[in-house]
């Protein structure tokens, strides 16, 4: 399952890859990962330019010319940018053919979204607007707070994507772990030391 590291590194990836390229054609083969008719999709994406790409928590956000695209890869997939001379895989449900000739390929091995959001204004996206913080940009007294407040298990606490976003079932065994917590541990019951080593 992508994380916050996979997901920073693939935005990162897309923006060195993808900036300034012009969506000019779109296949979808799996329509329930979007949150707009495909017809509506492709007219208001067609002609667009990537012109920026960002993360919050495991969603990839491509802001777009005038509008924005998000893409959250569920339980685990791939995003594929091919040659325009390279065959396309096997195993996709969305394709950008680009400018360049080249392809943006996009799999989700289990289930994912391709979601528009007309503008820049995220907030309008219930499930990015649901989001906390990113797990590490919340700054350490924010983190503090929430832990001492919560009777939650710490695990589950940091699986709470509503207020920390980013930690999955990947990352959360490691973290404990090192911090020497058991993941059933009250999170307000965490001392002092215990809720610094689990930042």
């Amino acid at each position: 399952m992508p994380e916050y590291p996979e997901i920073i590194n693939r935005s990162k990836e897309m923006q060195q890859a993808l900036l300034g390229l012009r969506i000019e054609h779109i296949i979808v083969l799996q329509d329930k990962c979007l949150n707009i008719p495909v017809e509506t999709l492709i007219e208001q994406v067609l002609g667009q330019t990537f012109q920026s790409f960002s993360s919050h928590g495991k969603w990839i956000i491509a802001d777009l010319s005038k509008d924005t695209l998000l893409i959250n890869l569920g339980m685990g997939g791939e995003i594929l940018h091919i040659d325009k001379l390279a065959e396309l895989p096997e195993k996709h449900r969305i394709i950008l053919r680009l400018s360049d000739q080249s392809s943006l390929v996009i799999n989700f091995w289990w289930f994912g979204y391709f979601h528009f959001v007309y503008g820049k204004d995220l907030s309008s996206h219930k499930m990015i607007a649901s989001l906390g913080q990113d797990v590490m940009q919340i700054p350490l007294d924010d983190f503090h707070g929430l832990v001492s407040r919560s009777k939650q298990r710490v695990k589950t606490l940091l699986l709470d994507q509503k207020k920390i976003a980013g930690i999955g079932n990947f990352y959360i065994h490691d973290i404990l772990f090192k911090a020497g917590i058991h993941p059933l541990t009250p999170a307000n019951q965490l001392s002092a030391e215990q809720n610094k080593k689990a930042v």
